[in-house]
């Protein structure tokens, strides 16, 4: 079974063009770490609980501030979107993701340790990785809250909309 896993996911991953994993960035506050993708310049997406209570984040090494969250409820409490802007200086353009047009499915999405298949390997921490198409466009951002070293909610945050 162990094989049948593994030989799928190398298909799966075979078959994509993956986005550069610069387009990920570590999103840090005082008392959370989590991930987000540029999409912009100076504008990164997270998910609203990586910076739950917080106005300032570092965004990699540069100061950032929350300038919207887009709420919604879900099982395990309100959470949603949250749009950062940097404070001083800008993203190169090469390290600025694409949104998809349409949802498709998710394949891979990008925490601090490089390029997973999902949904395998969420650890605390990986909320708010870009969650890329077959083609290495985002689709969504993971959102996953821990209770005891378990995720207790997995789910994809949507980035855009669209017909699948």
């Amino acid at each position: 079974m162990r094989a049948v896993l593994l030989a799928f996911t190398i298909l799966v991953l075979a078959g994509c063009e993956a986005a550069p994993p610069t387009i990920a960035v570590s999103v840090d506050t005082p008392t959370r770490r989590g991930r987000g993708v540029i999409i912009g310049p100076r504008t990164v997406l997270t998910v609203c609980h990586v910076v739950s209570g917080c106005d300032e984040v570092m965004v990699e090494d540069k100061r950032a501030r929350v300038v919207q969250r887009h709420l919604r409820g879900t099982e395990t409490g309100d959470d949603g979107i949250a749009v950062l802007e940097l404070e001083e200086g800008e993203f190169p353009p090469s390290r600025i993701g694409q949104i998809a047009e349409r949802v498709g499915a998710g394949v891979t999405y990008l925490p601090a340790r490089g390029e997973c298949a999902w949904p395998w390997g969420l650890q605390p921490g990986d909320s708010g990785s870009p969650i890329l198409d077959a083609h290495g466009r985002v689709t969504g951002l993971v959102r996953a809250v821990y209770g005891r070293a378990e995720a207790l909610d997995k789910t994809i945050v949507i980035v855009s909309h669209g017909d699948s």
